[in-house]
């Protein structure tokens, strides 16, 4: 497929306008230099070199091009008619061709910096994918402009018609003229300023502040260094789709504090869960993601009677207040607009698992963005807090006492369920089942099922929640098997709340796709109380949260979960994913099925373990979090993991413990960021091994971005040796902080410089090393580095051993 050379992109990220550049094209058809005008030139796009053009369309006039991934409004670019995903092969006479491969970028905006001024006219010639629609109705053609033709012809088709459509798609070449015009001054928006946002973080002082002063009292362009970043990270936050979190805002313009709010973040996170607090694991992540909900106060009370009677007119009325606010939160959406989403939603996921998916496809996705934003995550929150209730301890052990008095009841049947059944009831969201402790089968799209005990199965549509009711499901006993093969499943709240509970027994999760603890438009509770569990799933799953929340809670036992991509903590859009693990010692693997958008062999992609990304260009990413606390713990993971941010996202691994850990990760992992993203690695303590396949690791900051790695005790072994760009790694306008607390740790490393190039944006990148324990130290098998301060390479990149 076309898209597949995609994967080859070296990440940029520029709007173009005037920038500092130090290399032109080397050709002789490139004009003078034009003196210094005060109105500079601007097109107004951002794109990203692509090379390898003829490996997928053999017969295309150049092989390296720009393409274009986004557009300003109302820009020069959009003006001229130029498109997503259009690439640029040609600008005046400049032939992207004649030039390396790494100067694709600088090479365009130089031009238009040094050569062109407003006004003047740029010539371009670009490649466009065209879809061509091709129709016969009764075998007589058709006219079918577009796919919005398409799709009322089908649905305009009567009995007995027959249709025959042929769709392809094919690349043209195409020249445009774009006039350059005066970058518009930033548009007069009113941002809040951190001291309004977070007014308790301002005066706060701790250990890595005090470590970081230091280091800029011996030098002070280390300061300046800071000062600088400082003002462009408050500049990039002027980029705003009104879905950006006042966490990520704080932290990217103050990334200081982010050490500091991490902890008490999950500080707090991981003392509700130890209280088995979910009512405020459920209220925090209302705080993490900027919405007000509260528990209503006109919700009947949990009975404390042992009559079964009443403790299903209890699920009945509880089911009822969910059920109000659930449609609530959608009301804004009419049916059209829903349909759309769930024929829009499975593409998108594709195409960001892919990465490939034809351009009729991928012009749809800035509608369904719009469409997020008529969501009332208040009553989504309010439904969930309701369903909530259910997951008291008090209240579930007496209503298990309540049903046990129940015997079986061979009349009662349910189609596709199996097992001694105790009860059944109506509901206004559909039936409640109560389950007898005999072994039950449940494959069936029921309300609520109370299971008092067994070995139990639940698969398919089970526990499936839709737009108009919530799910529950409820598993007092046993070693239970969950299954689910396609999209939801397994405490997944999609258009709407589910909420799964398993009090007991070593468990088996599969799934496939935004399942165990998955909230897309929508929030999903998977609580697993108890036992040595498994949970295995394909994509988007394991707390993950897409427009929603998705909070996968196990708060015992020797777990192991396995994913691919998308999965283990992972937040994107208006979205919060938590997988928190309170103790035991487990297993995160996170890798096997797609390979590195790098095209990279033998890497796999894996934004996973603590990730948050967003939909680069078009919407701001949400925050993923990792949160494990006791045990020794294994970590295992392709690209873009543990612990990372990309695109105006937070990514935490937060590792509580005081076990033995290992971390092994790919490109960009273990403290990364990327694009105007933040993100944080902190393991409290142990002896710890990180390693990985691949460099960008153990604090990469790239773009804009703030990356962190914070090991606070034990003898560590940092391993990155003949890797690249990795502990403490910044460019293009990134800052890195690595800090190891004590202990007597080990280093491999590559020479090269922790500090890259800034040619993105001009200005500079800062790298901070600091080991602070004390305890001699190994930096290549050498212990000369040992309670000095050194140069690492670049402007400003520092280590310093204390």
């Amino acid at each position: 497929m076309m898209n597949r050379f995609f994967n080859l992109l070296i990440l940029s990220y520029l709007f173009l306008s005037i920038t500092a550049c130090t290399r032109l094209p080397n050709t002789d058809t490139v004009p003078p230099i034009s003196p210094v005008s005060t109105k500079p030139a601007y097109l107004g796009v951002a794109y990203e070199p692509v090379q390898g053009i003829r490996q997928t369309i053999p017969d295309a006039p150049a092989n390296n091009g720009l393409q274009i991934t986004g557009i300003l409004p109302n820009s020069p670019a959009e003006k001229s008619g130029l498109r997503l995903r259009d690439i640029i092969l040609q600008f005046d006479q400049q032939i992207l061709d004649n030039l390396p491969a790494t100067e694709l970028a600088q090479a365009f905006s130089t031009y238009i910096d040094q050569h062109k001024h407003a006004g003047d006219m740029l010539n371009l010639r670009i490649l466009r994918m065209e879809t061509l629609i091709n129709g016969q109705r009764n075998q007589e053609p058709i006219a079918l402009p577009n796919r919005n033709a398409l799709d009322e012809l089908m649905r305009s088709q009567k009995i007995g018609e027959t249709l025959h459509i042929e769709i392809k798609e094919q690349w043209q070449a195409l020249d445009l003229v774009a006039t350059l015009a005066t970058r518009q001054e930033q548009p007069s928006v009113t941002l809040p300023s951190n001291a309004e946002l977070f007014p308790e973080y301002q005066s706060i002082n701790t250990v890595y502040d005090l470590l970081i002063q230091q280091l800029f009292n011996d030098d002070n362009n280390l300061n300046m260094a800071y000062q600088d970043l400082l003002k462009r990270y408050a500049e990039d936050e002027y980029w705003d789709d009104g879905l950006r979190l006042r966490y990520i805002r704080y932290l990217h313009r103050d990334p200081l504090k982010m050490p500091v709010i991490v902890e008490k973040v999950t500080d707090t996170l991981l003392t509700q869960a130890m209280a088995y607090d979910t009512q405020a694991l459920i209220q925090q992540g209302t705080d993490l993601l900027d919405i007000t909900a509260k528990l209503a106060s006109d919700l009947p009370h949990a009975p404390t009677t042992l009559d079964p009677q009443v403790h299903l007119i209890y699920l009945q009325k509880i089911l009822y207040h969910a059920t109000q606010y659930q449609r609530q939160a959608f009301q804004a959406l009419n049916a059209e607009e829903r349909q759309f989403i769930q024929e829009t939603i499975p593409q998108l996921l594709e195409y960001y698992t892919t990465f490939n998916a034809p351009e009729a496809v991928q012009a749809q996705f800035p509608q369904l963005f719009a469409l997020a934003h008529k969501i009332d995550f208040s009553a989504l929150f309010q439904a969930a807090l309701t369903l909530n209730q259910l997951a008291d301890p008090t209240w579930r052990d007496t209503a298990r006492r309540a049903f046990q008095q129940l015997s079986i009841n061979p009349t009662l049947q349910h189609p596709n369920v199996t097992g001694g059944l105790l009860a059944i009831a109506d509901s206004v969201a559909g039936k409640i089942i109560i389950g007898s402790d005999e072994i039950n089968r449940y494959n069936a799209n029921i309300a609520l099922i109370f299971d008092i005990g067994g070995n139990d199965f639940y698969i398919g549509e089970t526990g499936l929640s839709d737009w108009q009711r919530p799910t529950v499901m409820i598993d007092m006993a046993g070693n239970d098997e969950y299954t689910a093969t396609r999209l939801g499943g397994q405490g997944a709240g999609i258009f709407g709340v589910a909420l799964l509970l398993d009090t007991a027994g070593n468990d088996h999760y599969q799934g496939v796709q935004f399942v165990q603890g998955a909230g897309l438009m929508g929030i999903g509770l998977l609580y697993d109380l108890a036992g040595d569990d498994e949970y295995t799933a394909h994509t988007y799953a394991q707390g993950i949260g897409l427009w929603g929340y998705g909070l996968l809670l196990d708060t015992q036992g020797n777990d192991h979960y396995r994913a691919t991509l998308y999965g283990q903590g992972v937040g994107s859009a208006k979205g919060l994913g938590l997988l928190l693990d309170s103790q035991g010692d487990d297993t995160y693997l996170a890798l096997g099925a797609y390979e590195s958008t790098y095209g990279t062999l033998g890497i796999f992609h894996g934004s996973s373990q603590g990730s948050g990304f967003g939909f680069r260009n078009n919407t701001s990413g949400g925050i993923g979090i990792l949160l494990d606390g006791q045990g020794k713990d294994q970590f295992k993971a392709g690209n873009f993991s543990q612990g990372g941010g990309y695109f105006f996202a937070l990514g935490i691994l937060r590792n509580a413990g005081n076990g033995d850990d290992n971390y092994i990760g790919s490109r960009y992992g273990q403290g990364f960021s990327a694009h105007s993203a933040l993100g944080i690695l902190i393991d409290d303590g142990g002896d710890d091994h990180y390693q990985g396949y691949q460099g960008a690791l153990q604090s990469a900051a790239w773009d804009l971005g703030t990356a962190m790695l914070i090991d606070k005790g034990g003898d560590d072994i940092y391993d990155s040796r003949d890797l690249f760009f990795s502990i403490a790694a910044a460019a293009h306008n990134g800052f890195s902080l690595f800090i190891d607390h004590s202990g007597r740790d080990q280093y491999f490393y590559s020479a090269e410089p922790r500090v890259g190039k800034n040619d993105y944006h001009g200005g500079l990148s800062l790298s901070l090393w600091i080991d602070a324990g004390g305890a001699q130290d190994f930096y290549n098998n050498s212990v000369e580095a040992n309670n000095r301060t050194h140069a690492t390479g670049g402007e400003f990149g520092v280590l310093k051993d204390f």
